[in-house]
Parts: structure tokens; C-alpha cells; sequence
């Protein structure tokens, strides 16, 4: 018995995906370019970003001595308008923030924070 193969088959389908996602990443990306701009006018840190596919972006405040990753996150928040989650298990902190429809844009932005909380002994 033979099966023809349409070769066309699905791979149309599958094309008019990755289009729509790489059309979502471009998008992502000018929102992601309008906020950078916005944020350094207002002074904030600069953070660690990446895109994905249907327009959501992740920052990550990274966990760096030489500043208050808890300051970072919580001024980026307020810039997001984001609603926050803060978890502290023993000594590691764990912030984590979604905002959704930024600044009247349809876009998902999550931003998180892991750190070791210092105390005073820390120098």
C-alpha cells in the first residue's frame, strides 16, 4: 500500500506560526524599547530582559552586591503598575511581579528577583 504525502501538508500551518510569533517578538521588542526609554528618563536600574513569543516579556533583577536588588524591583514594579509576590524561605528572597496591559499596551510583563537577604553581621 502507498500513502502520497502532501508536503504542504501542515508545513503552511506551521509557517503561519512562527510568522505570528515572530510578528508578536517585533512587537514585544518596540514595547520593550519604548519602556527602556521611558525608564531611563525616570532613572531606573537597568535590568536583565529577554522576549517570548505572544508578547510577553520577562526582566530579571539580577543579584548583585553592589545594589538593592529589592530597591531595583520595587521601583520597576511601580514603573509597571505590576502586582507583586514576595517569598522569603530562611535567608533567600523571592519577588516575582506581573503586570498586564502596561502602560495601555496589551502586553504581559513578568519581572523577578531572587537574592540572599542581607543582614548586618553582612558587613
Amino acid at each position: 500500500m502507498e500513502v502520497a504525502m502532501n508536503p504542504s501538508c501542515g508545513t503552511s500551518n506551521s509557517q503561519a506560526q512562527a510568522s505570528e510569533e515572530v510578528r508578536q517578538q517585533h512587537e514585544a521588542l518596540r514595547v520593550l524599547d519604548r519602556f527602556l526609554g521611558d525608564a531611563a528618563s525616570a532613572g531606573l536600574a537597568a535590568i536583565h530582559w529577554r522576549l517570548f513569543p505572544s508578547l510577553n516579556i520577562f526582566g530579571e533583577i539580577p543579584d548583585d552586591a553592589s545594589i538593592d536588588s529589592e530597591a531595583v524591583f520595587d521601583a520597576w514594579a511601580s514603573y509597571l503598575g505590576a502586582k507583586t509576590q514576595r517569598q522569603i524561605q530562611l535567608r533567600l528572597v523571592s519577588l516575582k511581579a506581573v503586570a498586564e496591559n502596561v502602560h495601555g499596551t496589551r502586553v504581559t510583563v513578568v519581572l523577578a528577583a531572587n537574592f540572599i537577604q542581607r543582614s548586618e553581621a553582612d558587613g
